[in-house]
């Protein structure tokens, strides 16, 4: 991840300096890694659900429980967040209506309606702005909150 270069022309000596490109494709490849288990984790727990049924008709209740169970819902951070019950509700209605527009989901629309709203997203979004943004809140007093939360000083 490190490399040698001359930093100017003139110098008779090499500099390290991190290779962003191999930084770049390290983060790419973690992601898709755990994008795909997600997307792993969400197909399994469906087809658990959907294999004790003959239709596909699902409850609300029963797509957040299939999501909760799949994928990460707790954040490290006031400022980010995974999607909430609200986008799970989204993703199972754009499930119904993308295809036949039926009361019954099957495991591709599904999906589908996880992947168009993030749901298989393996890291949280930013979902608070600060305070140059239009916040209120105290940005210094947020973040001694959240490394007290952590025992950090």
């Amino acid at each position: 991840m490190l490399r040698r270069y001359k930093a100017t022309p003139e110098d008779e000596f090499e500099t390290e300096f991190i290779d962003v490109d191999v930084l770049l494709e390290l983060y790419v490849e973690e992601f898709q890694a755990k994008r795909k288990q997600n997307l792993k984790d969400l197909q399994k727990e469906f087809m658990r659900y959907y294999s004790n049924r003959k239709e596909g008709v699902f409850t609300t209740e029963e797509i957040d429980k299939i999501v909760g169970q799949s994928v990460p819902t707790i954040s490290p951070s006031a400022f980010v967040k995974y999607p909430g019950s609200f986008t799970v509700k989204r993703a199972f209605m754009y499930a119904l209506t993308c295809k036949d527009n039926t009361d019954s989901v099957n495991l591709v629309e599904f999906l589908s309606g996880c992947n168009r709203f993030g749901l298989d997203c393996p890291h949280p979004t930013i979902h608070k702005r600060i305070g140059l943004f239009g916040n209120e809140d105290d940005f210094d007093q947020v973040v001694k909150s959240q490394l007290s939360a952590y025992n950090v000083e």
